[in-house]
């Protein structure tokens, strides 16, 4: 038995790296699963795969910044397999130095783009997916944030706002569709460097940098994100709504602080 079955989830960002991941991890636990992206391409290729390990999954061509295109992707989750119990929100537009930048070098157009598909996809997805939760007496939304809407990240001014902006509209949706049985939660993620990120492992500067914030031994990969998302989308997390759970091998609270410098100077001046 997998720990979704039955369920029908709706999963957005699904065609590379961390969106697959989760869009494969969700079948294998029963669930069934639409998931849209831009690409029709990757899309039709992942869901071949998919069926082909024995999952049930269906593609779907969708610009979530656009509402007509929300409204059909909603639609043909329900349609096909008649309901919605759960979504994923982990599409993002992740312009970094190109579209996004700091804040006053940020040309208003690009600004714009990424806030239409971060935040107001995010808004129409959910918006739409929260009608279906709602008549049917509940469900469960799972937003992926990142580390950036927690800590600093340089030359990314509008990608952290609106990961700023997905840590607030958690706590929002928890509190408003509550009695309507819709549980929300929050994965804030540090870089998984894997699929499409995998690239910077052949670099050993990047490696030794990584290394160097991190706790873990290890960097992380998309069935990380995939099995918490798979535990806030099921039953055994019935009691938990509304929480921001961080998955970054601990490179938020890694100090950059050069304390054995400090320590080794402090001490030869008490010594003296």
């Amino acid at each position: 038995m997998g720990r979704l079955d039955g369920k029908v989830a709706l999963i957005t960002g699904g065609t590379r790296g961390i969106g697959r991941g989760i869009v494969e991890r969700f079948t294998t636990e029963g669930a069934r699963v639409v998931f849209v992206g831009r690409t029709a391409a990757a899309g039709e290729a992942v869901e071949t795969e998919v069926r082909a390990q024995g999952g049930e999954a269906t593609f779907v061509r969708c610009d979530i910044g656009d509402e007509a295109d929300v409204q059909a992707a909603v639609a043909t989750t329900v349609q096909r397999y008649g309901g919605l119990h759960a979504l994923v929100n982990n599409a993002a537009a992740t312009e970094l130095g190109a579209v996004d930048g700091r804040l006053g070098d940020i040309e208003l157009a690009g600004w714009n783009e990424i806030l239409r598909i971060n935040l107001t996809g995010m808004f129409l997805v959910t918006k739409h997916a929260l009608r279906h939760m709602e008549s049917a007496g509940g469900g469960t939304v799972v937003n992926i944030s990142s580390i950036a809407s927690i800590t600093g990240l340089p030359g990314s001014a509008a990608y952290t706002a609106t990961k700023g902006a997905f840590n607030s509209l958690t706590r929002s949706i928890a509190t408003d569709y509550a009695r309507a049985g819709v549980r929300c939660n929050c994965l804030v993620l540090g870089l998984h460097p894997g699929d499409s990120w995998a690239f910077y492992l052949t670099d050993p500067r990047f490696r030794d940098a990584m290394a160097a914030v991190h706790l873990t031994p290890r960097f992380g990969i998309p069935d990380d994100t995939a099995l918490a998302c798979v535990y806030l989308s099921s039953e055994e997390s019935g009691f938990v709504t509304g929480t921001q759970f961080t998955i970054d091998g601990g490179a938020h609270i890694a100090t950059r602080y050069p304390t054995d410098l400090v320590l080794e100077s402090y001490s030869d001046r008490a010594d003296a």
